[in-house]
C-alpha cells in the first residue's frame, strides 16, 4: 500500500503533462482569475429613503410614534451593497473519488487533477486536494505543486466521503475561512446510503456558508446519482459526462457558474 491511509489504490502511471493538459490548465486558470472577482464584500446599510428592501416593523414604529406626535427616525429601508476586494484569495479544494465504480475513468480523473491544480498553481490560488475511497490520502497540499500526472489505480470497495470532505474543509478552511472558495469533486457519486447523506450535509454546509462547489463526472462514469445529492441540498454545479477533451473549454465555463451562485446567496 503505497498510500498508508486504508485505501488500497496504487500508482500505476506517471507521466509529464501533454501540450493539450498544459493549454487546458492556462485556460482554466483564465477563467478562475475573471471569475473570483466576483467576490464582493456585502455590506448593509439603512436609509429613511426609499431604497432596497422596506423595513416593515420599523416603518410600522415610525407611525406608530408619529400618531403619538413624536418623530420615528428608525430607518425604514435596507439596502446591500457590494464591494470588489482588491486582489481575493481564491482556495480550491479538490477531492478525486478513487472507489471501483470510477476504475474506467482513472486517467480521464489523473488529467482533471492535474489541470485544476496547475491552474490554481498559475493564478496563485491556495490549492489542496485529497483522494477517497476506503481511505483518505492528499495528493496535493497547499504551497505543493504538482509536476506530473499521476494515474491511480481504484480497486476500493467503499468511499469514504465525509472523512474526505473535512480532510480537505480542514486543510483549507472552506466552510469556516473566508475569501473565494471553489470545491471541485471528481466522482460519479456512487456511494454508501449513510455516505449519501454526508455528501448532501456537506453541500448544504458549503450552501450556508459560500463555498462555490463544481461537480464532475467523467465520461462513461453513471452521474445520477451525484445529481440527485445536488438538487437534495439545492447546491453545486454538475458537469457530468466530461471527455477530457472538453476540459479547457468546459470546466473553466462551468466552475465560473458555480462561483457565480455564490453571488447570488446575497
Amino acid at each position: 500500500n503505497e498510500t498508508g491511509s486504508g485505501s488500497n489504490s496504487r500508482v500505476s502511471e506517471r507521466r509529464t503533462p501533454t501540450g493539450a493538459e498544459r493549454a487546458s490548465a492556462v485556460s482554466i486558470a483564465k477563467a478562475l482569475e475573471k471569475a473570483k472577482y466576483r467576490e464582493r464584500s456585502v455590506h448593509v446599510r439603512k436609509s429613511h429613503a426609499p431604497v432596497g428592501k422596506l423595513v416593515v416593523r420599523n416603518a410600522v414604529a415610525n407611525k406608530a410614534m408619529e400618531s403619538m406626535g413624536l418623530r420615528g427616525e428608525l430607518p425604514e429601508w435596507k439596502a446591500k451593497t457590494r464591494k470588489h476586494t482588491d486582489d481575493p484569495t481564491l482556495k480550491i479544494g479538490v477531492m478525486v473519488d478513487i472507489s471501483g465504480s470510477m476504475s474506467s475513468a482513472m486517467s480521464a480523473m489523473g488529467t482533471t487533477a492535474w489541470v485544476m491544480s496547475e491552474a490554481g498553481r498559475r493564478i496563485q490560488a491556495k490549492t489542496a486536494m485529497v483522494y477517497f475511497g476506503s481511505g483518505v490520502f492528499p495528493t496535493l497540499r497547499v504551497g505543493q505543486r504538482m509536476d506530473e500526472v499521476v494515474i491511480y489505480t481504484a480497486p476500493d470497495g467503499t468511499e469514504k466521503f465525509g472523512e474526505a470532505f473535512d480532510a480537505i474543509d480542514g486543510e483549507l478552511g472552506l466552510t469556516f475561512g473566508d475569501g473565494v472558495r471553489l470545491l471541485v469533486i471528481v466522482s460519479d457519486g456512487q456511494f454508501t446510503p449513510v455516505q449519501q447523506e454526508r455528501t448532501v450535509r456537506a453541500l448544504t454546509e458549503c450552501k450556508r456558508n459560500g463555498v462555490a462547489v463544481l461537480w464532475i463526472t467523467p465520461k462513461a462514469c453513471y452521474g445520477s446519482t451525484a445529481s440527485h445529492m445536488i438538487r437534495q441540498a439545492g447546491w453545486g454545479v454538475h458537469l457530468d459526462g466530461l471527455d477530457t477533451d472538453q476540459i479547457a473549454t468546459m470546466v473553466g465555463k462551468t466552475a465560473s457558474e458555480a462561483l457565480g451562485k455564490v453571488g447570488s446567496l446575497t
